[in-house]
């Protein structure tokens, strides 16, 4: 088997029912990589080595709440009322700090692991064309194979 572009042979000499079995696997972890979820472009992420995922900037906010005030438009005198206006001032009640953190891949991350994936079911189908006519050989391949795929 020869997947993309480096000429790098991860096992030689497959049986075709592996090799179907192998790319059933592949297509099953492909499909489990087009689900990952994607951090947020609009975000700026940086690897978080603590948690094993990936954090946001942190973003200072200040929260206020509305506050009835009442405005004193004319004072009153012993023929009229007062004149007044309730109106909603803002009072801070406290700065918080808001951090994001996530477990999701980067797009590149992604499209990094479809690709390979895609040019190694590629690789088994046509080892599958070549193994028709072989020997069969034993042999130990799934340790190759998912280091090739989560390689980073």
């Amino acid at each position: 088997m020869v997947p993309g572009n480096n000429d790098e042979v991860l096992a030689a000499d497959l049986p075709v029912p592996f090799l179907l079995f192998l790319e059933k696997q592949i297509i099953d972890w492909r499909t489990m990589v087009s689900h990952l979820p994607v951090l947020d472009p609009e975000i700026v992420w940086t690897p978080d080595h603590q948690n094993g995922g990936a954090r946001s900037e942190d973003v200072a906010t200040t929260r206020a709440r509305k506050v009835p005030t009442v405005l004193v438009k004319a004072p009153a005198t012993d023929k009229h009322p007062a004149q007044t206006e309730v109106y909603m001032r803002d009072e801070i009640v406290g700065d918080w700090t808001l951090t994001r953190f996530s477990g999701a891949v980067s797009a590149s991350r992604k499209r990094q692991l479809t690709t390979r994936a895609d040019a190694l079911l590629d690789t088994l189908r046509k080892a599958v064309e070549r193994a028709n006519a072989g020997p069969v050989t034993t042999q130990e391949v799934g340790a190759d194979l998912f280091h090739y795929l989560l390689a980073p």
